[in-house]
């Protein structure tokens, strides 16, 4: 999931979290994890809403060698409830 910087800071992001959180809450699921490139801003969004880092991994894209660290919510409704 990407904002375009121009849109970013006015909730967006917060209300997408909030939804696939909700559907996934919807489809029986009680936990989320997703996945973030270390170098990305995003990472301290993630965090800002209560994702806890998790493993790292090492990714290949176009020859380039990115980290990738996992953000985990343990209970999706702190996201449902945002």
């Amino acid at each position: 999931m990407y904002i375009l910087e121009e849109y970013q800071n006015r909730g967006i992001g917060r209300l997408l979290v909030k939804t696939v959180a909700s559907r996934l809450k919807s489809l029986g699921a009680e936990s989320m994890v997703l996945w973030a490139f270390t170098d990305n801003n995003a990472c301290n969004f993630y965090e800002h809403l209560g994702g806890k880092q998790g493993e790292k991994k090492l990714a290949n894209i176009a020859g380039v060698d990115l980290v990738e660290v996992s953000y985990e919510w343990v209970n999706i409704n702190s996201l449902i409830n945002l």
